[in-house]
């Protein structure tokens, strides 16, 4: 086998890999380790997660200054290693070509490399450095999709929304743009997954809240429907007053209210 497959897969390797300028030796012995070695596996999900997120949206728009100083801030120490390695920059940019990607952007890849690049070259057990890089991930996640949230193609937003799947845990910020999503976005599909999004942090009150004061501003019966079975599973009491809200539309589905009527029954 080649000396390149012995040696531990590195962030220039993993750049080759993406880009298929490895031989076809190389490419299959990656892909066997890809297949038996968890940790291997692991860190070229979180890669590739992250390059198709980059390569399939339409080009993003840059961040707000805000959001832009707080990315500044969050990869300072990181980029300031990468820099010295220009070979490294200079392949990825390459890599990228013509796609018109923000810079915050290029740098979140470099960080999701980076991060599962410790994964499989780290010691075991997570030190401080490994702690604080996953929570750099998480962040660089998160502004990410805030960033998706904004964009007018409604299968953009639903990949922002379907991220959150990723995400241990969420900030505020997270929370209320998800719940901003669920009760003013103008496509059913986008309501329906931030529903399944906003449940999956049920314990943060404010999500909490969120599932519950949308259920007086859904129009669409599916919307409604998922909320209420949502809020059945939760065994949530608040929301039964606005159901019965709910149900003194005369316009409400037959259908609608007939779930209505039940997930009442049940919760009370």
């Amino acid at each position: 086998m080649n000396e390149r497959n012995m040696k531990p897969i590195t962030e220039e390797i993993w750049m080759d890999y993406l880009s298929g300028n490895l031989s076809a030796e190389e490419m299959e012995a990656i892909g066997q380790r890809i297949e038996k070695e968890p940790e291997v596996a692991a860190a070229w999900e979180e890669i590739k997660s992250t390059w198709d997120l980059l390569t399939q949206a339409e080009p993003l728009p840059e961040p707000s200054t805000e959001m832009d100083a707080g990315f500044d801030a969050m990869l300072a120490q990181y980029a300031a290693k990468e820099l010295k390695r220009k070979p490294l920059m200079e392949q990825l940019q390459s890599l990228l070509g013509t796609w018109v990607v923000p810079r915050w952007a290029v740098g979140a890849l470099l960080l999701i490399i980076g991060f599962g690049l410790g994964r499989v070259l780290g010691p075991s057990g997570e030190s401080e450095e490994m702690v604080a890089l996953t929570q750099e991930v998480q962040d660089m996640r998160q502004m990410m999709m805030l960033t998706l949230l904004e964009q007018p193609r409604a299968q953009d937003r639903m990949r922002a929304v379907s991220m959150t799947q990723s995400l241990p845990t969420a900030d505020e910020k997270v929370i209320e743009a998800l719940a901003q999503t669920l009760h003013t976005d103008a496509n059913v599909n986008v309501r329906l997954v931030a529903v399944e999004a906003l449940a999956q942090y049920s314990e943060n009150p404010v999500a909490r809240m969120g599932l519950i004061e949308s259920i007086a501003k859904q129009d669409s019966p599916l919307v409604q429907i998922a909320l209420a079975e949502v809020m059945l599973k939760l065994g949530d009491t608040q929301s039964v007053s606005a159901f019965e809200e709910l149900l003194e539309n005369p316009a409400l589905d037959t259908t609608v209210q007939e779930v209505v009527q039940e997930t009442i029954s049940k919760l009370i």
